[in-house]
C-alpha cells in the first residue's frame, strides 16, 4: 500500500463483522483512504506536511492522522470568533447610538408623579384637600382626610 496511489486502491472490506455491527458506515463502504484524505485537504489549517499516512503489511494496516491544530496560535476558530463578536459589538453600538439621536429629539422625561395622568389626578386630588401625604405609612402613601363638612365636587371640564 506504500507504494500505491491512494485514490487508486480498491474500496473492499476487511472485516464484515466488525464493518456491519461497529464500525458504521465509513467501513462499510470499505477503505475510506480517499474520503479521509479528502476531508484532510479541504481543512483550512492543512498542510502537505499534515498528510494522513497509511501503512499496511500482510494481515494489518495502519492510519496515521496528524493533529491540524498542534503548533498553532492558540486555536484558530476561537480568533475568528472573537472578530465576529467584536463586529457584532460594534454594529450594536452604532445601532444604539443611531436609536439615541432618534429619540434625543422627542424630549422624552423619565415618568413622574407630575408628567403622567396618575400623577396630575393626584395632584388635583391633593389641591382639593381630599388626601394628605402619609410618611409614616411609606414615601408615596397618602390617606383620605375626614370631611368636616360634606363637600359639594364639581368635575373641572377638560383643559
Amino acid at each position: 500500500m506504500q507504494e500505491r496511489e491512494i485514490f487508486n486502491i480498491s474500496s473492499t472490506r476487511r472485516n464484515p463483522v466488525l464493518a456491519d455491527g461497529r464500525l458504521g458506515y465509513m467501513e462499510r463502504q470499505g477503505s475510506g483512504f480517499k474520503k479521509i484524505t479528502e476531508s484532510y485537504r479541504a481543512a483550512h489549517n492543512y498542510r502537505d506536511e499534515l498528510e494522513p499516512k497509511f501503512y499496511s503489511d500482510a494481515s494489518s494496516f495502519q492510519v496515521t492522522l496528524y493533529n491540524l491544530n498542534y503548533g498553532t496560535a492558540e486555536n484558530v476558530a476561537v480568533e475568528e470568533e472573537k472578530a465576529a463578536l467584536e463586529w457584532e459589538k460594534v454594529a450594536f453600538e452604532a445601532k444604539k447610538t443611531a436609536f439615541e439621536r432618534s429619540i434625543s429629539g422627542l424630549r422624552l422625561n423619565k415618568p413622574t408623579k407630575d408628567n403622567t395622568s396618575a400623577g396630575k389626578m393626584l395632584s388635583k386630588i391633593k389641591e382639593l384637600d381630599l388626601i394628605v401625604s402619609a410618611p409614616e405609612q411609606g414615601r408615596g402613601k397618602y390617606i383620605f382626610v375626614e370631611a368636616k363638612e360634606q363637600r359639594c365636587y364639581q368635575s373641572p371640564q377638560d383643559d
